[in-house]
């Protein structure tokens, strides 16, 4: 618990004995401050959902257009290159990547790609990466 103290007030001859207060120290003329170094822009995405065919969906041999969604939780808008790369995997898409939208940070949007279904029944997988560049940012998708 707490205890109260009982505290007396100084007199004034104690009060007369404080030192005296001091005020700020003044920069002088011409001196620069120290400048805030500019934050440096970081893209990231975070997987949202399965926007169509979630994981272990059944699907008929073919061309089918996939689509995941994200939410931009960088601080920066992802830039104009931005793409949706696929990385592996043993179910093919029909090119290696696709272009995905600028997103300002926490926006969301949709990330599609057309994939080729083979003919043989199996369990098929395709991963893919957000790049912007060469530089692969957010999580890895399939």
């Amino acid at each position: 618990g707490l205890a109260a103290a009982n505290l007396a007030r100084p007199s004034a001859a104690e009060s007369s004995k404080r030192l005296p207060t001091r005020s700020p120290p003044v920069a002088p003329t011409g001196c620069n401050r120290r400048k805030k170094k500019p934050v440096r822009q970081v893209h990231n995405a975070s997987f949202v959902g399965d926007v169509n065919l979630p994981d272990c969906s059944v699907v008929k041999p073919g061309k089918i257009i996939k689509l995941w969604q994200f939410v931009n939780c960088g601080n920066g808008a992802w830039p104009e290159d931005t793409e949706a790369r696929y990385v592996s995997g043993n179910l093919p898409p029909t090119k290696n990547a696709f272009p995905v939208q600028s997103v300002a940070p926490g926006e969301e949007c949709f990330v599609e790609a057309e994939l080729k279904v083979p003919s043989a029944p199996g369990r098929y997988e395709s991963r893919w990466r957000l790049f912007s560049g060469n530089t692969a940012f957010g999580h890895r998708f399939w």
